[in-house]
């Protein structure tokens, strides 16, 4: 079956494991213009591609460690924490959230890599003012999106703001918090229109608009292509509640419709361009969602989530 065939479980949802097509923990999705997915396997320290069908094709990264193309954990003890989002350019370039080394790794088509940059900042430490790299460092980034002029969209989630760098990762610009020694949480609720708490997933419109998934707040803001506060959507009910793998992740289809993935909520929201809340879905035949986090959106609508904790990738189908 193809992504424009019947619905199905693409990736069957597998015990555990380190082997070719086997995840522990996955989070970040993305597909390539020939149809192709890329799959952030978390704890595995390592991204895995797919054809349209779902047959492995490749392993990308090469282990634990801050080395070119290596991913790395919080922790030695801190069990599935590794690399999150991920996005592929149209050269087919494909783009890592390496998270806990602080940076963004760049491969091409074929898994080789690139390039990477970041290190470690917090904008709330004093010396941080000082650091003249300060605009091009991380704590802890997740979310990863392309927009249409080329430009690399990331979420610098523990400083709270989104990172905008050209796709040699020379940093353009900043959608910020304002975070700084004098304003940091829990001092300081960073709730206000514009401002982010815990920014997790990222998408960017055709038109440049900005999509972001600002977890603490429960709510999605949109920034206009100059990077000024445009709206907010409240997400409803216990979506986005407090627990295990709180990742929310976006994607927009060709019709300009934003899907949010609901971790505590179990399901997937679907909004109109204009925030309207218009679908939410919870499972496909026999498949109920436990842990959605990464999602990406087919040419033709169908819509593909990581399930997290059940280690595997859904075809969810179409959102009513």
């Amino acid at each position: 079956p193809t992504p424009n065939g019947p619905v199905y479980t693409m990736f069957s949802l597998a015990p555990v494991g380190a082997e070719r097509g086997q995840f522990n923990l996955p989070r970040g999705i993305t597909t390539d213009a020939s149809g192709n997915f890329y799959v952030v396997d978390t704890a595995n320290m390592r991204v895995q591609k797919f054809d349209r069908t779902g047959k492995f094709l490749a392993t990308i990264g090469n282990g634990v460690g801050n080395g070119d193309g290596q991913f790395n954990a919080f922790s030695s003890d801190a069990v599935g924490t590794g690399p999150g989002g991920i996005a592929v350019d149209k050269s087919g370039n494909i783009y890592v959230a390496d998270t806990w080394n602080h940076r963004i790794q760049k491969f091409d088509a074929n898994g080789k890599f690139l390039a990477k940059w970041g290190d470690f900042i917090n904008l709330g430490d004093p010396s941080a003012a000082s650091d003249p790299a300060r605009d091009s460092k991380f704590f802890g980034p997740r979310g990863v999106a392309i927009g249409p002029d080329g430009n690399v969209y990331v979420t610098d989630t523990g400083n709270k703001r989104v990172s905008i760098f050209d796709p040699t990762g020379k940093f353009i610009r900043q959608i910020s918090s304002g975070m700084s020694p004098n304003k940091v949480s829990p001092n300081y609720p960073f709730s206000q229109p514009g401002e982010m708490n815990e920014p997790i997933g990222i998408a960017v419109d055709g038109s440049g608009n900005v999509y972001v998934a600002d977890s603490k707040n429960k709510r999605i803001q949109k920034f206009d292509p100059a990077g000024n506060f445009a709206a907010q959507w409240p997400i409803p009910d216990n979506n986005w509640d407090p627990a295990a793998y709180l990742e929310p992740f976006l994607a927009l289809d060709s019709g300009g419709n934003l899907y949010a993935t609901a971790p505590a909520g179990q399901k997937v929201l679907e909004f109109s361009p204009a925030g309207v809340l218009i679908g939410q879905k919870a499972g496909q035949g026999a498949v109920t969602l436990k842990t959605p986090t990464g999602i990406t959106v087919g040419s033709d609508g169908t819509v593909y989530v990581v399930d997290t904790t059940a280690n595997g990738v859904i075809n969810l189908g179409k959102m009513p």
